[in-house]
Order: structure tokens, then C-alpha cells, then sequence
């Protein structure tokens, strides 16, 4: 899980490109269609509180919404006019900063009223997202006051690549925990075979219209930041964080039968 912000040298300036939170397929945690853990079989959702299919769509309506927000904040929005000075530079890069801690602090409440659900599944997805997202604006905070402290005159090069290391660590870390725990919500989604070779019809807890439901807001939310992670995954190996995960929603509903499951 590489940042793909690298550090350039020219004319004793630091230029930087790329985005902050994308990351390699290589140490990204997974989650399968289901496959193996025995869950009863019941109309309704189990993991706490039970939920209704329409409680269930308007969470997975919302942590969609939540994850289509945290997207952006993955992406580079500094001006397309490489910095003539280092001053400008730095002045970029803060402003970037504290543009995505303001996003990320206004997902937050958000984040805090999923983790606050009854329901496990859905808790559990809030709590990763909430923590993961804190962990994320501290990360933006730590980097705006370093930033405070460069000199434009003479910036340290040493101690700006080892600060903006330890910046795409935290990063890091934040998003493979969003990851893991947002990865999980696809549990409300089916019950889990029997058998460890499963067979025919995919037992669904929601309902053909539900699912298409799902999939149609992960297609008006996503469409084209999917195409363009596959592109750039083609040349670089890397994924986004968060189309990962919302890969991870689509693929959970497409198929009907366990026969269609791609072979991992």
C-alpha cells in the first residue's frame, strides 16, 4: 500500500504529484463472496438489533455516501501550476491539507451515529470508519504544523522526506483499518452456505430489488472513479483505498448462483 505521491527535485525546490491514499492490491485485506461460516438462515438480519431490508439499504445508502465523500479527499486537488517558488509550494500543500481534515471532520458525526447502531455489522463498520477517520485528520494536523515550520529559504530536505513518510504511513494505516471494517457490511447481505462447496441459488437476505438498488448507487456514485482506479491500476499496480471497498459491495451482489463466484 504505496502513497503515490512521490518527492521531486528541481531547481532546489520540492515538488510533489500524484494522490495520498492510493495504495497497493498487495497488503489490502479481502472480503469474498460468502463462503464457508455457518450463518442461520432467517428473513430477518441477525449481528444485535434485527434490520428490516429498507434499515439495511438506507445504512448501506449512507456508508456509500460517506465513502463517495472520503474518495475525494484521496484525490489531489492542489492547482495544476507547478509552484515557482518554495513558499507557493508550501502554501499549496497546506492549503490542501486543511481542506481534506475539513471533510474528514465533517464525516466524522457520521461515522459516530453508524458506530452507535445496534446492529453489530453496521457498528462495527462505523467504529473502523470513525477511528480510521480520526487517525486521518490527526495525520493531516501533524503534516500542516510541520509544514508551519519550513524554512522557504533553506527548506531540509532530509527532515521534509522524513515527514512526509511518516504522512503517508499514517495514512497507511488509517485506510487499511477503513478498509478492513467497511469491507465487512457485505455480511448483511446473504447468509452463508452450509457446506464448504457450495452450489446453485446464492441465498440473499435482500431482495432482487435490493440488490439492485445497491448496485445502481454504486453505479451513480462510482461509475467513473471505477473506470479511471482500473486504468490507473493497469499501469501502476495500485488501487484507491475506497474503490476497493466499494468494489468489494458491487462484486458481493452481482451473482446468482455460487457457480458465478470468480474462482480467487
Amino acid at each position: 500500500m504505496t502513497p503515490n505521491k512521490k518527492i521531486l527535485i528541481a531547481v532546489g525546490l520540492i515538488v510533489l504529484a500524484g494522490g495520498f491514499a492510493w495504495y497497493s492490491m498487495a497488503s489490502t485485506p479481502t472480503v469474498s463472496a460468502p463462503q464457508g461460516q455457518q450463518v442461520a438462515t432467517s428473513s430477518s438480519y441477525a449481528y444485535g438489533q434485527e434490520l428490516s431490508e429498507a434499515e439495511v439499504l438506507e445504512a448501506t445508502d449512507e456508508i456509500l455516501a460517506l465513502l463517495d465523500q472520503l474518495y475525494f479527499v484521496t484525490q489531489d486537488t492542489s492547482s495544476s501550476v507547478e509552484p515557482d517558488s518554495t513558499s507557493v509550494l508550501i502554501i499549496q500543500m497546506t492549503t490542501e491539507s486543511l481542506v481534506d481534515k475539513s471533510t474528514i471532520d465533517d464525516l466524522l458525526p457520521r461515522a459516530q451515529k453508524l458506530a452507535d447502531s445496534d446492529n453489530e455489522v453496521i457498528s462495527m463498520v462505523g467504529m473502523g470508519l470513525f477511528v480510521g477517520l480520526s487517525n486521518l485528520t490527526q495525520a493531516e494536523s501533524d503534516f500542516v504544523q510541520f509544514l508551519r515550520t519550513v524554512d522557504p529559504i533553506n527548506p531540509d530536505l532530509a527532515e521534509f522526506q522524513y515527514q512526509m513518510a511518516a504522512f503517508n504511513s499514517a495514512q497507511k494505516e488509517a485506510f487499511k483499518l477503513i478498509s478492513m471494517s467497511a469491507g465487512q457490511l457485505p455480511i448483511l447481505f446473504w447468509d452463508a452456505p452450509e457446506t464448504e462447496n457450495p452450489t446453485g441459488p446464492i441465498s440473499y437476505r435482500l431482495s432482487t430489488e435490493g440488490r439492485q438498488h445497491i448496485l445502481a448507487e454504486i453505479e451513480r456514485l462510482f461509475a467513473d472513479d471505477i473506470i479511471e482506479d482500473e486504468r490507473n491500476h493497469s499501469l501502476t499496480g495500485s488501487t484507491n483505498a475506497v474503490i476497493f471497498i466499494v468494489k468489494t459491495y458491487r462484486d458481493s451482489l452481482i451473482p446468482d448462483t455460487y457457480e458465478e463466484i470468480p474462482a480467487e
